[in-house]
């Protein structure tokens, strides 16, 4: 590794993105690796961007319609994602329907 930069610190919202950065670096037997993931409760994470769509006027997102909907009827819509969290673990992009094999790779 030598000649390329090590980063001390790797801050992304995508788990992919960063094993990327840090894969690159494991051929190095100097360099000690730490991951720290944090992660919101998948059903409070939905709840609040479901509130804050509905609220938040200045925001392009704001999406007035969404007040008279149930949070089940804005997911059925596609208007939020459904099960961010097993689609973060298995990069599944919200236009992939999610499987019992997704479940199950999420959760090894």
């Amino acid at each position: 590794m030598s000649g390329l930069l090590r980063p001390d610190i790797v801050f992304s919202s995508s788990l992919f993105d960063s094993l990327e950065v840090l894969q690159s670096a494991i051929s190095d037997p100097d360099l000690r690796m730490r991951l720290f993931i944090m992660l919101r409760h998948p059903v409070e994470r939905s709840e609040s961007i479901f509130q804050y769509l509905i609220r938040a006027t200045w925001e392009p997102t704001f999406f007035p319609a969404l007040a008279g909907m149930t949070r089940h009827d804005v997911i059925h819509h596609g208007i939020l994602d459904d099960n961010w969290l097993t689609r973060t673990l298995t990069n599944s992009d919200i236009s992939v329907e999610l499987t019992s094999n997704h479940v199950e790779q999420a959760t090894k």
